[in-house]
């Protein structure tokens, strides 16, 4: 059953003043036992209490509110705002943490004293000019006007849906109205016959519900004799609090007095209480499910009165395999008192909603359930534990409980209500203990180690993955393998199989993970223990090693059952439980593998010792440089799922492909345009990548490829990327680049000209690495395709135009102005234009890619893996670096290179210049 809740406005007696945020758990002991973030709902808790036990518990408002999609918690204490940030210039005081806001005025005369908003709806009110001038004092979540009248102070609460207002009367003066003007913004206020308030919008909807006020003494004496009237002068609205005067004259009261009402915004919950009473006919036929109270017994003012409360456990009923062990239901009763009464729970068996329910139309219930004693004001404690078991295995529907009297002759109790604001530490709660099925996965991992299990499932099942641990840096990754790589996540259907559960961490020190997962059958049969890995040397995981070496050693110990290094794509070196293996390396950077099995659980250790010095990818033709170039991105651990494959002959449409290789962290392949070149072919067989991109038309890549060969491999996915003409193709390319989930920050993009190769190549792996797109334009004009893409995504605001001076015209460049701000970082020299960008952006690499400037397989290749790793390109001749190069590099001299790459064989870097180079990697 969906009822509507409101955020309250309520004029409410005033006890204790807390700030409203989420109360004490008994039991809870941090040392022990942690909040679970990423279970929290609006209005539950859940809590890891350590060896597979966890707490949820449940309240009636919210204690968290939506924020960015995750939940945060309430915090609705007042505090002084700046001008910027308030609600409204005039009013300093606001709330600090809720889905709502509102500001209060610093002094009682203030134009206006409160403006409460949510989204485009307002309300506004302004005490009259008769009250005295008063200061606010605010504490915790409560605003007070002290003395606006004689004997008369005006206080504000804020809560978990809205604020409450109260005005507390210590002592009868005569007065018999109070007024607020009230305005409204995109809100109509219309009385109801029931008292109470609806604020409708424009359609009619119901958006803020005030309820009628009631009037509540010392002794907790109630009336609800006094009614809200709104009226209108000049276009003003009025709203008047009409007081129950002859109420307030009897000679029983006890003051101080107050009195409540309550505005509230609409939200979809199935959270409810409210009480009944049976009085007299009129009390039958009266609700109470905006009351700050539920009361039990025989109550002076209400009869013979029981009370219901129905808590929303979907959150927990979504848990699969909970085992609960308690569920315990927590009332505060207010009434000092030295007698005892016992209060029988019985569970409600027909459905019912607080803002209709009565003592004439209350629902049925079952028999007592438990009973409980209760004496003076305090906590109390009812086990549920049996009925919430039902609730949660479905055999029977959650309609809530009632709480009465077992002699409900007998002298009243009373409990607070959700609708409690003055300590809301001290509303119901539902506490629910319970452990878990399944299996749990712990340990220790960091940003070298990744702990790898492997799981079996012997049916289909829902997977609930809890994660126990509180450090957010913590990862986990549910995949299969066969019969093809698929991911999952908490919450979906898996059949049975073989999966694995992989938990890895952007930390650099070590952290603790425990991770739960329940909902697979025959899970709890998996093995959750690991093999010991404990590697001595090397110490460190990326050491840096003196220039020229040449080997280095790892050494360590193993209980696997099977270990192996692996460096790179070479072979795996298995290890014995003491091992000890030289490893020999190459320059650069070198990654090596270890990996212990044991039951089918593997640890693995990663490492990647640098050799500083400059490491050439050879090759006697393009396509072979491509494939050096290709396994070397695969040496460093990464394993393309992706292939760009383009001619080795024309550079016209791979111009602008260096950003989606990049983003796909996929290799450039070259190949002879008409059939697959051997080495080609041989790689794509080794990568086995589940897609290949093909850029450029059949010109560059032909049919036969496409249609015949590339399928003759295993490759089922493919796909041409290509315009008519080499300046259609690279907006085509610009659309993934920039509409990726990985890049939705994207505002910039590159534009170099499309009648040669250089100005876009030498800058390929610097838009690759910064995830810009690169754009192709004429020599004097701009090609419709360029500009049409750049119409389509006016996020792209800042055009970065490189390459030679003479290689596009000024007009050009005035004609970009159109579509963004462009930044001329054009130089007099392909290698000026080069080096202009490099100092611009100043990236600090920790390595460069030295290629030839007059040839474009280098450049076109190795963009990629340049770009993967973090690197820039540099241009060159064969023989000598240009000196705007060579200042580069001096200038990059406090940030040391720890290598370079050089694409391709002497014929486009000498072995002189290669030597050259190694001049600007220290020691």
């Amino acid at each position: 059953m969906k009822k509507r809740t409101y955020l309250v406005f309520t004029l409410i007696f005033g006890l204790l003043v807390v700030v409203a945020m989420p109360p004490t758990i008994y039991g809870l002991s941090d040392k022990e036992s942690h909040e679970l973030v990423e279970l929290r709902t609006p209005n539950s808790k859940t809590y890891f209490m350590g060896g597979g036990t966890y707490r949820s518990v449940h309240y009636m408002k919210p204690i968290h509110y939506e924020k960015d999609g995750r939940m945060v918690e309430i915090d609705n204490s007042i505090s002084t705002v700046q001008t910027q940030n308030a609600v409204d210039k005039d009013l300093p005081y606001q709330n600090k943490r809720n889905r709502y806001r509102v500001g209060f005025a610093q002094n009682s005369q203030n134009e206006k004293v409160l403006r409460f908003q949510r989204g485009k709806y307002t309300i506004e009110l302004d005490l009259l000019k008769d009250v005295k001038p008063t200061v606010a004092e605010y504490k915790g979540n409560q605003i007070t006007y002290p003395d606006v009248y004689q004997n008369v102070d005006l206080i504000f609460y804020t809560g978990s849906n809205g604020v409450k207002k109260e005005w507390k009367i210590d002592r009868y003066n005569g007065q018999e109205k109070f007024s607020f003007r009230i305005d409204t913004q995109a809100l109509k206020p219309e009385m109801q016959s029931d008292g109470s308030i609806h604020f409708l919008n424009s359609n009619g909807d119901l958006i803020i519900k005030a309820s009628r006020p009631s009037m509540i003494d010392k002794n907790l004496r109630y009336s609800d004799g006094a009614k809200y009237k709104l009226r209108k002068e000049n276009s003003v609205t009025y709203l008047d609090l009409i007081l129950d005067e002859s109420w307030l004259k009897d000679k029983k009261r006890s003051y101080p007095v107050s009195v409540d009402q309550v505005f509230e915004l609409q939200a979809e919950s199935t959270n409810q209480d409210a009480f009944v009473g049976s009085l007299n006919d009129t009390e039958k036929s009266r609700n109470y499910g905006s009351a700050t109270y539920m009361t039990v017994g025989n109550n002076p003012d209400h009869g013979i009165s029981r009370s219901f409360l129905q808590f929303d456990l979907n959150s927990l009923i979504g848990i699969k395999g909970a085992k609960i062990s308690s569920a315990r239901l927590h009332l505060w009763q207010t009434n000092i008192s030295s007698t005892t009464e016992k209060e029988n729970i019985h569970p409600v068996t027909k459905s019912w909603n607080e803002g209709t329910i009565t003592w004439n139309n209350q629902p049925t219930v079952g028999d007592v359930l438990t009973t409980e004693n209760a004496t003076d004001a305090g906590w109390y404690e009812f086990d549920l534990t049996s009925l919430v078991r039902q609730w949660y295995n479905g055999e029977t529907a959650n309609y809530g409980i009632s709480v009465r009297h077992q002699d409900e002759s007998k002298n009243r109790k009373s409990y607070f209500s959700s609708e409690y604001l003055n300590n809301t530490s001290k509303r119901p709660k539902l506490i629910v203990d319970y452990a878990l099925d399944g299996i749990e996965y712990k340990g220790k991992v960091n940003e070298f180690r990744t702990h790898r299990y492997q799981l079996s499932t012997t049916g289909t099942g829902t997977v609930n993955v809890v994660a126990n641990h509180e450090n957010s840096s913590v990862n986990y990754l549910l995949y299969q393998e066969e019969p093809e790589f698929k991911e999952f996540v908490n919450g979906d259907e898996l059949p049975a199989g073989k999966y694995y559960f992989e938990v890895n961490t952007t930390s650099s020190k070590d952290v603790s993970y425990s991770y739960h997962l329940t909902g697979l059958p025959g899970i709890e049969n998996n093995i959750s223990t690991l093999p010991t890995l404990t590697v001595s040397e090397p110490s460190q995981h990326i050491p840096r090693l003196s220039k020229g070496t040449s080997s280095t050693k790892f050494s360590g110990t193993t209980n696997g059952e099977n270990a192996f290094l692996t460096k790179g794509i070479d072979a795996p070196i298995s290890l014995t439980s003491v091992f000890s293996k030289t490893v020999g390396l190459t320059e650069g950077p070198n990654v090596v593998t270890l990996n212990a099995m044991k039951k089918s659980n593997e640890v693995l250790d990663f490492y990647n010792p640098i050799s500083p010095g400059v490491k050439r990818l050879d090759g006697r033709t393009p396509a072979e440089v491509s494939v050096s170039v290709s396994k070397e991105i695969s040496s460093l651990g990464y394993k393309p799922k992706t292939v760009l494959l383009t001619s080795d002959q024309a550079w016209v449409h791979g111009l602008s492909a260096a950003p989606l290789a990049a983003q796909e962290k996929a290799p450039i392949l070259l190949t002879d345009p008409t059939t697959l070149s051997t080495v080609t072919k041989s790689e794509i067989q080794r990568i086995a990548p589940e897609k290949v991109i093909i850029i450029g038309g059949p010109g560059s890549v032909s049919d036969e490829i496409e249609a015949n060969e590339l399928p003759a491999l295993g490759v089922e996915n493919i796909e041409r990327i290509w315009g008519t003409t080499r300046y259609d193709t690279p907006p085509l390319i610009a659309e993934r680049v920039v509409n990726s989930d990985n890049n939705s920050e994207t505002t910039g993009a590159f534009i170099a000209t499309g009648e040669n190769f250089e100005d876009a190549l030498s800058h390929a792996s610097l838009a690759g690495n910064m995830g810009l797109p690169i754009l192709l334009v004429k020599t004097s004009s701009i090609p419709d395709a360029t500009r049409n893409f750049l119409k389509r995504n006016p996020r792209i605001e800042t055009l970065y135009v490189v390459g030679k001076t003479g290689s596009i015209d000024d007009s050009v460049i005035t004609t970009l102005n159109k579509y963004g701000n462009v930044e001329d970082l054009r130089g007099a020299s392909r290698y000026n234009g080069n080096v202009n960008s490099l100092y611009h952006f100043w990236l600090r690499p920790d390595h460069v890619t030295v290629t030839h400037g007059w040839t474009f397989q280098g450049m076109l290749t190795s963009s990629s893996l340049t770009a993967i790793q973090g690197g820039v390109t540099v241009i060159s001749n064969k023989t000598s670096l240009s000196d705007p190069v060579m200042v580069y590099l001096y200038d990059n001299k406090d940030n040391p290179l720890n290598y370079m790459y050089i694409p391709g064989g002497t014929d486009s870097i000498s072995s002189e210049l290669e030597n050259d180079l190694d001049q600007y990697i220290p020691d």
